[in-house]
């Protein structure tokens, strides 16, 4: 089992350059876990670079929408290498709160191993309610749910 995560240790490290500073790779009780920077890499560098040409801005929102939150910190972008490397069976999706669960939540014709999603949604907070969670959930093939019930 492989576990795919940010370098964080703390709330503080998902908007930090340089993360907790864990190591990158290392194996606990026969997990092996991968950490990736929560700043991204040079898939963030080249999207934050291409946000400042002329028509960056406009064209960014053309491939994304009106809704550029899977942009922001911590950076999904980060994951879609190491994510795209792994022979995974299957991916689990949790916590949607941050907008990195956009990019494993990728729409069917674009992966191999199925999706399974637990978004921890807070229904009664307003940011439980983004109109693209209904377009993730369609891309995943099952989802668990914690309910108070």
């Amino acid at each position: 089992m492989t576990v795919l995560t940010f370098d964080c240790a703390t709330q503080r490290d998902f908007s930090s350059p340089s993360g907790a500073g864990l190591p990158r790779q290392e194996t606990l009780n026969g997990v092996k876990i991968v950490r990736v920077n929560p700043s991204g890499g040079r898939l963030v560098k080249l999207q934050q670079w291409w946000m400042h040409q002329r028509g960056g801005w406009r064209t960014t929102h053309w491939l994304m929408g009106k809704n550029l939150w899977p942009l922001g910190l911590p950076s999904g972008l980060a994951t879609l290498v190491p994510l795209a490397l792994m022979p995974a069976d299957v991916v689990t999706v949790i916590n949607w709160h941050f907008g990195a669960s956009f990019w494993p939540c990728r729409p069917r014709w674009l992966r191999g191993a199925p999706r399974v999603a637990i978004p921890i949604l807070h229904i009664e907070q307003e940011w439980s309610r983004k109109t693209l969670y209904s377009r993730m959930l369609r891309d995943c093939d099952a989802t668990i749910v914690c309910t108070g019930a």
